[in-house]
């Protein structure tokens, strides 16, 4: 068995329920928004916020958003990532 690509990546999502599905797309959402505002990717001029204590609890929804999302993905999809604390059968059998 191979590493899952792009269309395997696409199959798992696809079967996934519709409501997971939007709580998965509300979550990255969420961070990419506060990721925004926190904006360090903008020069200081552009920023959305200027308020330093603004930009950085903004800044750590988004870090807190990003953990969540990776539990959430992870936990939804086993087949991709395995089991807790275990790795996912295709990696198992990409040493034999």
């Amino acid at each position: 068995m191979k590493v899952p690509g792009p269309v395997e990546l696409s199959a798992a999502w696809s079967h996934l329920p519709v409501p997971l599905r939007d709580s998965i797309g509300f979550i990255a959402l969420d961070m990419v928004f506060q990721g925004f505002l926190h904006g360090d990717a903008y020069a200081p001029d552009d920023r959305v916020l200027q308020s330093d204590e603004a930009r950085g609890e903004a800044g750590v929804r988004s870090d807190n958003l990003l953990s969540e999302l990776f539990r959430t993905i992870e936990n939804a999809l086993p087949d991709l990532f395995g089991p807790e604390g275990e790795n996912p059968a295709w990696s198992r059998q990409q040493d034999s």
